[in-house]
């Protein structure tokens, strides 16, 4: 009861201070996805109009201190400000935000910190920082304030904004209750320099080589952020499995022979490993090939034994010859029940599996958990007696494509899981560690897992609840920055990692008073590392 009442407790602390923040700064030049403030047709409320302030908000957290990044150069960034009224006015109130750089001298001693003021020439605040809260309202609109790093030297700038001016036809000067802090960290960071994190998380990124090239995973870093310095606490870079697709099973109708095929942006990818791999590798990733279905009938799950010990032969040669790490396979768009080819049975691709690992013992095998293919790896009377846990390393769930559910926990270990429309059972003789519940799609724009925050907040509770002593975090075909539906999103939907880990941090909640936060941050500019070949 003590343990529930402290997760309950902590869950309740959460979400009054970070449901509305979004805390994840990637991508200098992408626009940013708001938190969507409605005030459900509210009427004013009665009594003394006097009562009535408000206090200026940020779009990028609920916390007054807000901390942007850019690389040194000619970039820039921006957030949406907003203003908040305890109680509706019967008529439009106007506020006007302004730097105060008055401010900096006393936040300095305050946090024992040495901030540089913004430049003025470094900022600017849209409609000249006029802000309207219209009748019977609570939130204002959202103008945005916009950050350059031009000709600005690499240290951490302060930008102190108040309100200077309100009025309405009720109320003269709603009280700001705070200032709204921004800490404007212009470094030259290189991302390509820093060391891969293999303490904290393990990260898998998917990638597709028709679009991007692999070292796009080599452009993201976790850091702890001290939110009172806009200064790292810790910082490496994330991706420790990177599976590049897309390789299938093809089918020889002459020969029966079901055959590894590679795409020619694959082939490309893999004949200039020096460039696009090995990279990855020199800092500790494992760089593996995903292996899918082609839509030919064939797949893991129908193979006869001629056909295993072939294909396995197939397999071992690509990542012998490349000097790949391992192969992801995930059964998907096989295409089973086509006529003229075998029925799917439940020993095909445990079989499989151990072939693999026999052939090669000292590479990485994973695998995505997800429909009928994997549904009978719990139970080794349906499997040939073969427990598959015993010979993959890794797997994970398989639920990452579907756009428009929220972020599903699959949980083999979880009876009566509530945070999944998917259920699952855990595959024999799988340690716990090395199965993970969250896989991730990116969503578009118009997705609502970052407006109602259900999604992010299961997670978080998830995490509070002890009910997977893993670290595993699994993202579907990683994306860059670029016009469209998607645009920004990479950042939104890589804010999970911050719920994540403040959930599996044991001093959180003191770390989140002293303002300490888990970032995740990249250089990631539109259509950046797309294809070059």
């Amino acid at each position: 009861m003590e343990v529930k009442m402290k997760t309950i407790d902590k869950v309740s602390r959460f979400v009054s201070a970070t449901i509305f923040s979004v805390a994840l700064l990637i991508g200098s030049t992408a626009c940013e996805s708001d938190t969507i403030a409605n005030s459900q047709g509210k009427l004013p409320n009665e009594g003394s109009i006097d009562n009535i302030s408000g206090v200026l908000r940020s779009g990028k957290s609920a916390m007054n201190k807000v901390v942007l990044r850019l690389d040194q150069g000619n970039y820039n960034t921006s957030d949406k400000i907003y203003y908040k009224l305890t109680q509706p006015s019967a008529s439009d109130v106007k506020v006007t935000a302004t730097a105060d750089f008055s401010l900096v001298n006393k936040y300095n001693i305050d946090n024992g910190t040495s901030l540089t003021p913004l430049p003025t020439e470094n900022f600017t605040l849209a409609g000249g920082g006029v802000i309207t809260v219209k009748a019977g309202e609570y939130f204002s609109e959202r103008i945005d304030v916009t950050l350059k790093s031009d000709n600005l030297e690499p240290k951490v700038y302060l930008l102190p904004l108040v309100i200077s001016e309100a009025t309405g036809d009720d109320v003269s000067t709603p009280v700001t209750e705070r200032t709204l802090y921004y800490l404007f960290n212009v470094r030259t960071l290189d991302l390509s320099n820093m060391p891969l994190d293999e303490e904290f998380l393990t990260t898998v990124f998917y990638l597709d080589t028709q679009i991007y090239q692999p070292l796009l995973a080599d452009m993201m870093a976790l850091r702890k952020v001290d939110m009172m310095a806009g200064e790292d606490i810790w910082v490496k870079t994330i991706g420790n499995i990177v599976n590049l697709r897309t390789v299938q099973i093809g089918y020889d109708e002459a020969s029966k022979r079901a055959k590894l095929e590679l795409n020619r942006d694959m082939r490309y990818v893999l004949e200039h490993a020096d460039k696009y791999i090995r990279p990855l590798q020199d800092k500790g990733r494992k760089v593996c090939i995903c292996i899918e279905g082609a839509d030919t009938g064939i797949g893991f799950c129908n193979f006869n034994d001629a056909q295993i010990a072939d294909f396995v032969t197939q397999v071992k040669g690509v990542i012998t010859l490349y000097k790949l790490d391992g192969v992801n396979l995930w059964d998907r768009n096989s295409s089973y029940g086509k006529e003229g080819m075998p029925a799917m049975n439940t020993t095909s691709y445990p079989k499989f599996i151990k072939a693999l690992r026999a052939a090669m013992p000292d590479k990485m095998i994973t695998l995505a958990d997800c429909d009928e293919p994997t549904e009978s790896f719990y139970d080794t009377n349906l499997t040939g007696g073969i427990a598959v846990g015993d010979y993959i390393d890794y797997a994970w769930s398989g639920y990452m494509t579907d756009e428009e559910l929220d972020f599903q926990l699959v949980d083999p270990w979880y009876e009566g899981n509530p945070y999944s429309i998917h259920s699952r059972k855990p595959i024999a003789n799988l340690d716990p560690s090395k199965y993970g519940c969250l896989s991730v799609p990116f969503y578009k724009n118009s997705h609502p897992a970052f407006s109602d925050f259900m999604g992010i907040m299961n997670v978080f509770t998830w995490r509070l609840e002890g009910n997977r002593d893993n670290n595993i975090l699994v993202f579907y075909d990683l994306i860059t920055n670029f016009q469209g539906p998607y645009e920004g999103q990479l950042g939104m939907t890589m804010s999970i990692i911050d719920y994540y880990m403040d959930a599996l941090d044991e001093n959180w909640m003191q770390d989140y008073s002293y303002g300490h936060k888990w970032r995740v941050e990249g250089n990631i500019q539109y259509n950046y590392m797309m294809k070059d070949w």
